[in-house]
């Protein structure tokens, strides 16, 4: 990603993901072919998505911001 490159954080949808027709997954795919190549789409995948808690999605988001920081 180059420095004029959006950076998108895409928060998933509850229950399954990771593959064709679970949660937030076509979304993602179908974003990933539709924006240009200047964006950067980031789908991080909580540690249990059908029963998350505040503080996973708390370590989620910012583990991904410090990530952002660094670029």
């Amino acid at each position: 990603m180059d420095d004029k490159s959006q950076h998108i954080l895409f928060a998933h949808s509850g229950g399954e993901q990771g593959s064709a027709g679970q949660g937030s997954f076509d979304l993602v795919s179908y974003l990933r072919e539709k924006l240009s190549n200047k964006h950067e789409i980031s789908y991080p995948i909580i540690e249990d998505p059908k029963a998350p808690t505040y503080e996973m999605w708390k370590i989620l988001f910012c583990r991904e911001f410090n990530k952002t920081k660094n670029r």
